[in-house]
């Protein structure tokens, strides 16, 4: 015996295939998750910018990774580093910078301040949107104007960079990056 309710697909249904039962929304996210799959096994990265998260194949060799999207996709423009997704950085990647756990970042806290300050995820999420890291000490920067020269204000550091590729200020930067 037949079940008459399955012989025939609903009018709704715009694709035979079975996960399509799960309605446009979820269906949409499995063809994304699926997608990001398959770039990840191409050997490609995710951008790890908030918001952004374009898919990306950089050369396989390359530690640097620029977010831009070929064929008019744009991209956010983020500079980071291929191996620990931070923002890229000049030298070896410092783990202790990334918590193992739900891909977080630990901020230096200095421990008698610590009671005074609250570090929410909202305060966070602005952070990593706002600044870019030094490439020399990784020290969070914020650019408020002015030109794309940019010197790490941690006293131990004073590296000079350019905030647009993020490497050390050369003349080219000046050249070619001083506004942006």
């Amino acid at each position: 015996m037949v079940d008459k309710k399955w012989t025939s697909i609903p009018q709704d249904v715009k694709e035979p295939h079975h996960f399509k039962l799960l309605g446009d929304e979820q269906y949409s996210r499995y063809q994304r998750f699926g997608a990001e799959e398959c770039l990840l096994q191409a050997g490609g990265v995710l951008c790890p910018q908030p918001g952004c998260g374009a898919g990306l194949l950089p050369d396989p060799e390359c530690t640097r990774v620029i977010c831009t999207q070929t064929g008019g996709g744009g991209g956010c423009g983020f500079v980071f580093c291929r191996l620990c997704m931070q923002g890229y950085h000049i030298g070896s990647c410092e783990s202790q910078d990334i918590s193992e756990t739900n891909n977080r970042i630990n901020y230096s806290i200095v421990d008698e301040r610590a009671s005074t300050s609250k570090w929410d995820e909202d305060s966070k999420k602005i952070i990593k949107i706002t600044t870019k890291p030094c490439p020399k000490c990784r020290t969070p920067t914020e650019r408020a104007g002015g030109c794309m020269h940019m010197v790490c204000t941690r006293s131990q550091c004073g590296f000079h960079w350019c905030w647009v590729c993020q490497e050390e200020w050369t003349r080219d930067c000046m050249g070619n990056h001083w506004f942006g």
